[in-house]
């Protein structure tokens, strides 16, 4: 809600501060992960499966596993990611693959993050230009990747791209019973948020 980020953590004091803490061992063993061995070891990457699709128009998956990226949620490095390969105006890598090149008809990103590492696919619709040849897709997505490199993280963006997060934050409408359970379980599993670095985020 719109309230204060202190009275919002003194109402959750009040109503879940009786909960007891449990154990030390609890409390202190850390956290279990299953990021090693790489559930995508190198001689895995690099490689083209084609399948034999159910739908009525053909897409191409591009999976780029990365790093397990829990340890670096006040940054959320993920939306920046996302926002880079789905943004859809002028001259955006979508606009190239659609409008100038008649590629695609669709593109953008998605995550799949947890213990066992983040993965990262970028999805492409294609065209029947782009179904006969796919890899003139990877060219241009390449390409745009190794220009987002040379270029940096846009400070300007991604502060723009933290305000707005903060706002969806402050004006979120209030979740049903399960997504709020499934999603205070899905927290108690990541590294303890303190006040101040919740602070911190907000104020991006």
């Amino acid at each position: 809600g719109p309230e204060e980020l202190s009275e919002q953590l003194s109402t959750s004091e009040k109503l879940f501060g009786s909960i007891p803490v449990g154990s030390e061992e609890c409390r202190t063993k850390p956290v279990k992960r299953y990021d090693s061995p790489a559930p995508f070891a190198k001689p895995n990457l690099g490689n083209f499966v084609h399948i034999q699709g159910t739908q009525p128009s053909a897409s191409l998956w591009l999976h780029f596993p990365m790093q397990e990226l829990t340890g670096h949620w006040d940054s959320h490095p993920t939306q920046y990611i996302t926002y880079l390969l789905g943004y859809s105006g002028t001259d955006s890598l979508s606009r190239v693959l659609t409008d100038q090149l008649g590629l695609a008809t669709d593109s953008g990103a998605m995550f799949d993050q947890n213990l066992a590492g983040s993965q990262l696919f970028f999805v492409v619709t294609l065209t029947e230009k782009g179904r006969k040849d796919p890899s003139a897709v990877i060219d241009v997505l390449f390409s745009y990747l190794a220009e987002v490199r040379r270029n940096g993280v846009d400070e300007a963006l991604y502060r723009s791209i933290a305000n707005i997060s903060a706002l969806e934050w402050d004006w979120h409408e209030m979740s049903g019973p399960m997504d709020t359970a499934s999603g205070l379980a899905g927290l108690m599993t990541g590294p303890v948020r303190s006040e101040e670095h919740t602070s911190e985020l907000q104020s991006r």
